[in-house]
């Protein structure tokens, strides 16, 4: 089957300048031309399905490098796994939050921890095209300290042997990559977001021994001494990067540790839920106020100018999820930040962060056909981005619930 769009603008995810008068070309799932509609629309075989997209914008599928799609969304933090309903029940949830997410234009997810492993289910029965969804890369559950961050969501180990032991296991269980609870949190009761969870002789072993096992590590890091020992010891991506200092309500930039980051590539997961919403933490500081994304954007002004690997992720629950669009859309009228930017920090940097870039990420040949069609331009109105008409996934256009057509 041969499919040709031509949408009045694509931005193709690279960071390159948007395209006009262009079109593109997809057989059997797979992107096999871009470049102006006058030469596309050569030598088309006979049935070729054209999509005038005139008034769209095409953009690729969005990746949310940062969700918990089997667990249900909450403002307070711990849900006792009693009442979270029986396996079936959330494994039921958590499709048709993937489903929701895909309908708006998510095409990949990376799940970041969840009780009982269940991302790694999911992940599982959409690979296999028993139920659709978003392609999921998923660590199953993360680690973390005995009583730590995520605990309801985490397997927990104290010490060096108990570390390698949990990611042995993940390990063996399927896992794509290991989730370290490298400090405190704010939706965990007793959990101290300002200090580190492990010590540097743990974290390190820890990294050591999921990459001597191919596993990529992503470390969640709200205390600038967390971030600090992930970037000294190697975690691939620092997930939330708020560089809370020990004191409550203080910020601590390091740019030595800034600098490290920079030299070691590594990626950056600044998460835009919660931080676009009013909300006062355990310790009473004041994250919409005092340190919203706008702030923690500027923030992190010169790392962006000096090419950090700064991502556009969610760290959304549930059917949450699939707000990914309208989030990303808020940080571009609230931040200012050029929708190609933005396109680019949620699309081809993530794919390259989760070692999919020559699968998906951008509209380029020879990658799989992962399309968003969005009614009107992104250019000038950023609530584009949230009027998804069309959503291919590989070719095939998303519809509703298991229902696909070719």
């Amino acid at each position: 089957m041969t499919t040709v769009i031509i949408p009045e603008t694509i931005i193709d995810g690279t960071g390159v300048l948007p395209l006009r008068g262009n079109a593109v070309r997809i057989d059997e799932g797979t992107i096999t031309s871009v470049g102006p509609k006058s030469e596309i629309m050569k030598n088309l075989p006979k049935g070729a399905e054209i999509i005038d997209a005139s008034g769209h914008t095409l953009i690729p599928g969005l990746i949310d490098a940062h969700v918990h799609v089997t667990c249900p969304p909450t403002t307070s933090g711990y849900i006792p796994l009693s009442d979270q309903g029986s396996v079936k029940e959330r494994i039921d949830f958590a499709v048709r939050a993937a489903q929701s997410a895909l309908a708006k234009g998510v095409t990949t997810q990376r799940d970041c921890g969840c009780p009982d492993m269940l991302s790694l289910t999911l992940r599982d029965l959409i690979a296999k095209g028993i139920v659709t969804g978003p392609r999921i890369i998923a660590c199953g559950t993360a680690v973390t300290t005995t009583a730590g961050h995520g605990h309801w969501i985490g397997v927990t180990a104290d010490s060096p042997h108990e570390i390698s032991s949990c990611i042995h296991k993940l390990y063996q269980s399927g896992a794509d990559f290991i989730k370290i609870m490298a400090s405190g949190g704010d939706m965990t009761p007793g959990s101290n977001r300002r200090a580190q969870q492990y010590s540097d002789a743990e974290f390190e072993a820890a990294v050591k021994d999921a990459h001597r096992l191919s596993m990529p590590v992503v470390a969640h890091c709200n205390a600038t001494d967390a971030i600090r020992q992930a970037a000294q010891f190697g975690a691939d991506t620092i997930a939330h990067c708020n560089w809370l200092g020990a004191e409550d309500g203080t910020i601590k930039f390091d740019k030595d540790i800034a600098k490290l980051i920079l030299d070691n590539g590594t990626y950056l997961d600044l998460n835009i839920a919660g931080t676009l919403n009013s909300y006062v933490t355990g310790d009473g500081f004041a994250m919409r106020s005092d340190f919203g994304f706008a702030n923690r954007w500027e923030l992190h002004a010169d790392l962006r100018a000096k090419g950090a690997k700064i991502m556009l992720t969610s760290d959304e629950f549930g059917d949450q999820t699939s707000q990914f669009p309208s989030l990303v859309a808020r940080v571009i009228a609230e931040t200012g930040l050029n929708p190609t930017e933005a396109i680019f920090r949620s699309t081809a940097l993530p794919a390259f962060a989760l070692n999919i870039s020559r699968e998906t990420g951008s509209i380029i040949p020879g990658k799989n056909a992962d399309l968003v069609l969005l009614e009107g331009d992104l250019l000038s109105d950023s609530q584009s981005l949230t009027r998804a008409t069309t959503v291919w996934k590989r070719g095939t256009i998303f519809t509703s619930g298991n229902e696909a057509r070719p």
